[in-house]
């Protein structure tokens, strides 16, 4: 009995997608005081839990991430003590996904072919669209290979070429509910690597110059002769100048060396002085009177000491070289002392030459 009380829906009927939230609004008119609202599911009571949600005086259900078992009708009690009445609604719950069956980007080599597979569920209908245009089994470069129609879940490119390059989306529609997925299909283009000819080598004069660059000599102007002379002359005069700046060095250090060493051997000479004064050859030699008369033999100085020019003569001693004692013992290595002039002498002569001495 609902006297003056009326629990009317907002909306009856709510068509979802899988995953998509509803609200169902029930209300309330003629009601003494304030009235109280219960909602079921089917048979049974409904509170707040994972997909379902009251507002504060639970006049709007929401049933979130809505699946296919929340599918059904529902209902919502309202009583306000002495009368109750309720309202009827219905859900629908559209089971569809969509899922890519190949991992995107496809590559497909020119001229080849591959196969594009997704999985839906069983209600909805799919469309392959590319480059803004629907794919149709019909076409010479497409096949749907599961229905052989024009729509279906396996698309079969073959003869690939660069206007089946791009991306496919694939659309799944039920009622309000749409799907997307894309694949992108990348083409590769094959080049073909042709196997290079073994080179043959070239035989070479002493192992350095090809025989070709010689043919010059013999009077072929052909082929490439010209390119030994164009390398080669640089690296020729460049080691022409290298060696002569390496001779010019070598000459210099030894320059150098030697003058270094003339310099050493100059500084180290040292001066001598003699203990005993040096006899010239002045204080020997006897020089005649004006008169050239026979000279007096004491007044020619006897040598006392070593003889001022070189040692290895040796000490004459005490021993006068024109004494009274005649020829008296003498060195034997000197060899005897030299007898005094005749007194016949009609020349001039010096008196330290055997020369200038005549025998009798």
């Amino acid at each position: 009995m609902a006297g003056d009380l009326q629990a009317l829906p907002v909306k009856g009927h709510a068509s979802v997608c899988t995953g998509d939230t509803a609200s169902l609004e029930v209300a309330i008119t003629g009601a003494q005081g304030v009235p109280t609202v219960e909602w079921l599911h089917e048979n049974n009571f409904l509170d707040d839990s994972e997909h379902f949600a009251l507002n504060a005086n639970k006049t709007v259900l929401d049933i979130s991430d809505a699946l296919p078992p929340h599918a059904g009708n529902y209902y919502a009690v309202v009583t306000d003590g002495q009368f109750s009445d309720r309202a009827l609604f219905s859900l629908e719950v559209h089971d569809i996904f969509l899922r890519t069956l190949v991992k995107s980007p496809v590559n497909i080599e020119t001229g080849g072919k591959t196969i594009l597979k997704v999985a839906k569920s069983d209600g909805g209908v799919l469309w392959w669209i590319h480059r803004g245009e629907l794919v149709r089994g019909q076409d010479s470069h497409y096949t749907f290979v599961d229905t052989q129609g024009s729509t279906g879940t396996e698309l079969e490119i073959s003869d690939a070429s660069a206007e089946q390059s791009g991306l496919y989306e694939v659309v799944l529609k039920q009622a309000a509910c749409e799907i997307r997925n894309v694949i992108d299909v990348q083409l590769e283009v094959h080049v073909e690597v042709t196997e290079a000819a073994p080179m043959t080598e070239t035989p070479k004069f002493w192992g350095i110059i090809d025989y070709k660059y010689l043919k010059v000599f013999s009077g072929d102007f052909t082929g490439e002769w010209y390119i030994a002379p164009a390398v080669l002359a640089p690296i020729v005069i460049l080691f022409l100048v290298l060696m002569v700046c390496l001779i010019r060095r070598s000459r210099r250090r030894k320059r150098s060396k030697k003058d270094k060493d003339d310099v050493e051997i100059e500084s180290t000479v040292t001066h001598v002085v003699f203990e005993e004064p040096i006899y010239t050859m002045q204080d020997q030699v006897y020089f005649p009177a004006a008169d050239m008369s026979e000279p007096t033999y004491d007044a020619i100085a006897p040598v006392t000491s070593s003889h001022p020019q070189s040692s290895s003569l040796g000490a004459y001693g005490d021993m006068s070289m024109y004494g009274d004692s005649g020829m008296s013992a003498y060195d034997s290595l000197l060899g005897p002392p030299v007898p005094p002039p005749a007194s016949e002498l009609t020349q001039t002569y010096s008196a330290m030459s055997d020369l200038d001495f005549s025998d009798d």
